[in-house]
């Protein structure tokens, strides 16, 4: 049995062994590839110097790269600033601070992100780049709406718009609305976010932006799905669905799987919301989006409790809580535990329905107090930022009013170059004329001299003749 055993474990281990060795292999040879193209990118930026062209060509190859990058990415970017602040090449760097900014609020580091945009802002304020302007206005306005200090998002987003508008950039004035739209929806400002959003439905189907649309029909649906109108909704949902799907967005075909589902609940059709949340939740699961996959199982507990199913219903709730207590998502928890209340209540635990229902409570209480210190912290970074863009400005004005000294003053002194030289050509002109005066002068003096002498020789020899 023994010798069985090792004969037909052997193979299987060694086979195991093999692709295990193959799989390090591949991830060495992976993360070699990956320095080998950091090292190449670096060594260009060393040769590049103050070649404007070949800085440019460097900032491009360095974005397009940033997937392949990975985690090296930030790391050269912040050599070719380094480069780009040594060499004084203005508009590279303020594209490169904008970039790396986008980067950090991607990983969700927004203080630095802010810091970045800031620092491209100014570059671009310096620089009189009204594009550049306009993403500096929008990223910021991102940073601050994933803060949830949604009023100082809406200033930005603002600036951008206008800026965009003046511009004439249609694409990016569509994109800034919905973010416009999508701000006011969190601030519960529903009237203005559908005016916003209707704007930006309408530009994507001008510009058959299928990719946009579908967000901004998510978006409208939502819009409804707040206000108690469930047919609006489910109308948009379905509408938002079809193009994610047909633009091929795995995640956004789940989202919308998902808010079908809470809107077909909202109507009391359950079993066509459990439908949907079913097919959300394994892509949820296998996109790793714990904050739906906490909502989608807390709903799913709901329409549990509802069709009496209640083992399966305390299942999905405490599977719902324990990954809403992992990323701390309070509104989920609110959802959660209030399901919870009534879960306890149909199974008569009174008991466990209170302490559930007063735990929906301190979560809700957790919300409003922290919505009111981001309030007081809005305040704040807008006191701060407003600071800032002044000190900017007054900078932009010092630097206008510098040049403008510098131009008077390369005027005057060609004018007064020109006055004199105006003034030397005229005096040497005089001294030239004087000359000539003066040799007209002994020319007409010496012949005035000659003339009595020739008279005075000719009347002589007349009388010696005579």
């Amino acid at each position: 049995m023994k010798h069985f055993l090792v004969r037909f474990f052997k193979p299987l281990i060694l086979c195991i062994l093999i692709t295990l060795l193959f799989k390090i292999n591949g991830a060495i040879a992976q993360h070699l590839n990956i320095e080998q193209l950091r090292d190449s990118l670096r060594l260009e930026i060393k040769k590049a110097d103050d070649n404007e062209a070949q800085l440019r060509n460097l900032l491009i190859a360095i974005s397009k790269n940033r997937r392949n990058l990975k985690h090296l990415f930030k790391p050269l970017m912040e050599e070719y600033i380094e480069h780009a602040q040594r060499v004084n090449f203005k508009p590279s760097l303020m594209e490169a601070l904008d970039r790396l900014g986008h980067r950090e609020r991607q990983e969700g580091n927004y203080e630095k992100a802010i810091d970045y945009h800031l620092q491209s802002l100014e570059l671009a304020t310096e620089l009189a780049d009204s594009a550049q302007l306009a993403y500096n206005y929008s990223n910021l306005g991102q940073a601050y709406r994933r803060q949830d200090y949604n009023a100082l998002a809406l200033q930005y987003f603002h600036k951008a718009l206008n800026v965009q508008q003046a511009l004439g950039d249609k694409q990016g004035v569509y994109f800034t609305q919905n973010s416009i739209g999508a701000t006011y929806f969190a601030q519960e400002d529903y009237e203005e976010a559908r005016y916003y959003i209707e704007q930006a439905v309408n530009a994507s189907i001008e510009h058959n932006d299928k990719r946009s649309l579908s967000f901004t029909y998510g978006c409208l649906g939502e819009i409804y799905l707040a206000q108690n109108m469930a047919d609006s909704a489910i109308y948009y949902f379905l509408l938002s669905r079809d193009l994610k799907i047909e633009t091929n967005q795995t995640d956004g075909i789940a989202v919308a799987n998902h808010l079908l589902g809470q809107a077909y609940f909202a109507k009391g059709e359950l079993e066509w919301a459990k439908e949907e949340f079913g097919k959300a939740l394994p892509i949820h699961i296998q996109t790793g989006n714990k904050r739906y996959q906490a909502l989608c199982l807390a709903y799913l507990g709901k329409i549990d409790i509802e069709l009496d199913q209640f083992d399966s219903a305390r299942d999905n709730l405490s599977k719902a809580k324990e990954i809403a207590l992992s990323i701390h998502s309070l509104e989920n928890l609110v959802i959660i535990e209030t399901a919870l209340s009534d879960y306890f209540k149909k199974q008569g635990n009174y008991s466990n329905a209170f302490e559930a229902f007063a735990s929906s409570y301190a979560y809700r209480d957790s919300i409003i107090s922290g919505k009111a210190k981001r309030n007081v912290q809005a305040l704040e970074i807008e006191y701060q930022t407003k600071k800032k863009e002044t000190e900017i400005e007054l900078l932009f004005k010092e630097n206008i009013i510098k040049e403008q000294r510098m131009r008077i003053g390369i005027t005057l002194l060609v004018l007064l170059v020109t006055i004199f030289g105006l003034i030397t050509t005229i005096y040497l002109q005089r001294q030239r004329n004087a000359k000539v005066l003066e040799a007209e002068f002994q020319h007409k003096l010496s012949q005035s001299q000659m003339n009595p002498h020739f008279v005075s020789n000719a009347m002589s020899s007349i009388q010696s003749f005579m």
